[in-house]
């Protein structure tokens, strides 16, 4: 904590979260070193030169034997861990008692942005408690952010399939376009959705003006009648609420606008100014 707070007093903010554990027993630490060795012995062909001083007929069951440790040990540990990490709550002598005196469990979580004070989640696994945390700081950091799936990373590819969708709805007269493709529906509900590019409905995709109208009241309120640059389009799509979108979903927000607004191509200046005159 000291190092911490110095470090504080001599840096600027980071968006860095340190999770601080309590240190292990020597009880646990022992079981651990234990596990390790066993775990050792048990990997690839070790086991036999291990066994080779007893009877052929005595070894499945000192294998067995030795399986059924290494199964109880790795139970103890994995929640000797989640009790170090603050969310199992900790049994007699699992854990350094005088460590936990001197790190109550409110200080585990520390972060170096002042703007940002992580919380515990209350969850029963570290990776529910990581994702938690995380989804709280990219809260608090882009407060407009988009809700993408988290476990579905968004590709180059991904991202070019539903900009083709997007020119062929933004072009034809209908304001619902139909998608077959059934992958197709589910990158649009992934991305273009939660973007308010438009919606996936069952079958068809909806249009939506979202960007359209936010980036004409904004050439308005800055008093720009002819071509606006991209950046400009840029910094508008992270106000007033930050989105922390990557490059190329912000890229795509701005080709959908000037798909929607007729602006036939980048000029190297900025989009060139057409007639607005869809619904």
């Amino acid at each position: 904590m000291i190092k911490l707070d110095a470090y504080r007093n001599q840096h600027d903010d980071t968006r860095t979260m340190i999770w601080l554990p309590f240190f292990l027993s020597r009880r646990t630490l022992g079981e651990l070193g234990r596990l390790i060795m066993i775990d050792y012995i048990l990997t690839g062909e070790r086991l036999s030169g291990f066994l080779s001083h007893l009877a052929v007929t005595d070894r499945p069951s000192a294998k067995t034997l030795l399986e059924n440790q290494r199964s109880a040990l790795t139970e103890r540990i994995h929640r000797a861990l989640l009790m170090a990490y603050g969310i199992m709550s900790p049994e007699p002598g699992i854990l350094d008692e005088s460590d936990q005196k001197q790190l109550p469990v409110d200080k585990q979580l520390q972060s170096l942005h002042r703007n940002f004070q992580p919380r515990l989640p209350a969850v029963s696994t570290l990776k529910q408690a990581l994702d938690e945390i995380l989804a709280a700081e990219l809260e608090a950091t882009y407060p407009g952010h988009p809700n993408f799936p988290v476990d579905k990373p968004i590709s180059a590819d991904a991202v070019g399939k539903v900009w083709a969708v997007l020119q062929e709805a933004y072009r034809g007269e209908e304001e619902r376009l139909e998608v077959i493709d059934k992958g197709l529906r589910e990158r649009l509900r992934d991305i273009a959705q939660p973007l308010q590019l438009g919606k996936m409905a069952e079958t068809h995709f909806v249009r939506s003006y979202f960007w359209r109208d936010k980036f004409e009241q904004e050439m308005a309120r800055h008093q720009i009648t002819g071509a606006v640059r991209v950046s400009q389009l840029q910094e508008w799509v992270e106000q007033p609420r930050p989105m922390g979108l990557p490059a190329r979903l912000r890229s795509l927000v701005v080709h959908t606008f000037a798909e929607q607004t007729q602006r036939p191509s980048w000029s190297g200046k900025g989009w060139s100014c057409g007639s607005s005159n869809r619904n």
